[in-house]
């Protein structure tokens, strides 16, 4: 495969939405969803890549150490469930991004 960005989490702008659509219409579909709008179509729409790979974490047992650590000013994606989190350990989390992150809102 060519390069592509993973379900898990990317972002585009807004600027590029009219543009993949256009150019999806043009190319052969693909059936990976992530691999045909992330790798094929942007391709052909000359986008540029930037990794985020450090913005967000996939493994559950490191998700405390990256929400809570002092070195991170930015926000974090991660995976979380109810069941294995509880509630209250999600809405910890959203208070701190907030907290954090209040030039953004």
């Amino acid at each position: 495969f060519d390069t592509y960005c993973s379900g898990s989490a990317f972002v585009f702008t807004g600027d590029l939405i009219r543009r993949f659509y256009l150019t999806s219409l043009r190319i052969r579909f693909f059936w990976i969803d992530d691999y045909f709008l992330t790798g094929l179509v942007a391709k052909a729409a000359l986008s540029k890549y930037y990794p985020i790979n450090s913005l967000f974490v996939l493994k559950p047992s490191s998700i405390d150490n990256k929400i809570y650590s002092r070195e991170i000013n930015y926000i974090t994606f991660a995976h979380v469930g109810k069941i294995k989190f509880g509630l209250n350990k999600m809405q910890n989390y959203w208070n701190l991004t907030l907290k954090r992150n209040k030039r953004f809102l």
